[in-house]
C-alpha cells in the first residue's frame, strides 16, 4: 500500500510540474529591482537589424535593472521592450513552438489586444504576441540619459541600456570598456533612425569612418557642420592611434557649433561644449551628414 501511495504522489508531481512548463509563463524574480537576462538561444533579427546581418546576443550579455512598476496596458497604446530578447509568438501562453522571431531591447510597439499576463501587439512588419513583463510604457525606462561631467563606466545602467541597443556593435561590453565616442554617436544616429550599412570591414575605430562609409550612398563626407551630423577628428593623431566622434547638436549663425561626445578628456566621460568657428576649424575636422 506504501508503495502505491508513493507511485501516486510521483505521478500527481509530474503532472503539476508538466502544467506549469507547457502552460505558465516563465517564472520571474520578484525583487524591488529587476535585472533582465538575455535569452542565449535566440538571434536578434527582426526589422530592426542591420542590412549587414543579424547578431547574437550571446556574445555579450548586459544585465539591466529598472524598477518595477505597474503597468497601464491598453489597446493602442505605445510600449518598448525592455528584455534583450523579446520573443513574439503566434498565440499567447509558454506553449513550445509558437515563437517565430523575437524583437531586440527598446523595439517600439503598439499594443493591439491583451489577454491576461500577454499583449498582442504590432512592430514593423511583425505582429504576436509578447508576455506583458517585457514592455515598458515610458521610454526613459528603456533607453539611456546623459548628465553632462559624469562618467559611463562597463557597469553603469546608461552603459549597459546603450550597448542593448546597439547590439554592442564594437565589442566594447565584451572588453569591459566604459562608454566609447563611437557607440554614443551610434546611438544617437539610432534614435533618429538612421541605421549604418557597415561595409566588411574592422576594426571600425573613431577617426577611419570617413574613410570604411566612403561607398555607402546613405553618407556623406563634408567640410561644412550640419545639425545631426557627426563630427570626425584627429583621424591623424598617430599617438593614440585613433580619433575622436561627436555629435552636431546646434549650428550657430556666427559658425560656432555645440557637440555632444564621450571620452574625449577622460574614458567614458560624457561633454557638451560650444566651439568657436576658429576653434573647430582648428582641428580639421571631417563631418558625417546621413540621410
Amino acid at each position: 500500500m506504501n508503495l502505491l501511495w508513493a507511485v501516486a504522489q510521483d505521478l500527481g508531481s509530474f503532472a503539476v510540474d508538466a502544467f506549469r512548463t507547457l502552460f505558465l509563463p516563465s517564472p520571474k524574480i520578484e525583487a524591488p529591482e529587476r535585472v533582465l537576462e538575455s535569452r542565449p538561444t535566440y538571434t536578434v533579427l527582426p526589422a530592426t537589424a542591420e542590412t549587414a546581418g543579424p547578431r547574437s546576443m550571446q556574445r555579450y550579455t548586459p544585465q539591466i535593472e529598472a524598477p518595477r512598476a505597474d503597468k497601464d496596458l491598453k489597446k493602442s497604446t505605445v510600449m518598448y521592450t525592455s528584455s534583450l530578447a523579446t520573443p513574439l509568438r503566434t498565440a499567447p501562453g509558454a506553449l513550445g513552438d509558437a515563437v517565430y522571431t523575437v524583437l531586440p531591447y527598446g523595439s517600439m510597439v503598439m499594443v493591439l489586444d491583451v489577454s491576461d499576463m500577454w499583449a498582442y501587439v504590432a512592430s514593423g512588419a511583425y505582429t504576436g504576441w509578447v508576455y506583458i513583463d517585457d514592455l515598458e510604457d515610458m521610454a526613459a525606462r528603456v533607453y539611456p540619459s546623459f548628465v553632462i561631467g559624469t562618467e559611463y563606466a562597463e557597469n553603469d545602467s546608461t552603459t549597459e541600456k546603450l550597448r542593448a541597443l546597439i547590439a554592442d556593435e564594437f565589442g566594447a561590453g565584451e572588453l569591459s570598456l566604459p562608454l566609447q565616442s563611437e557607440e554614443y554617436v551610434l546611438y544617437r544616429l539610432l534614435r533618429k533612425d538612421v541605421r549604418i550599412s557597415w561595409p566588411p570591414i574592422r576594426p571600425r575605430l573613431p577617426g577611419f569612418w570617413h574613410t570604411i562609409l566612403k561607398d555607402i550612398a546613405s553618407m556623406k563626407v563634408s567640410d561644412h557642420p550640419a545639425v545631426g551630423a557627426l563630427m570626425e577628428y584627429g583621424h591623424s593623431d598617430a599617438a593614440h592611434g585613433r580619433g575622436y566622434l561627436a555629435y552636431v547638436e546646434a549650428v550657430f549663425p556666427d559658425g560656432s557649433i555645440h557637440i555632444s561626445e564621450v571620452g574625449f578628456r577622460a574614458p567614458g566621460i560624457y561633454e557638451e561644449r560650444t566651439l568657436p568657428l576658429s576653434e573647430w576649424q582648428e582641428l580639421s575636422p571631417l563631418f558625417l551628414v546621413f540621410s
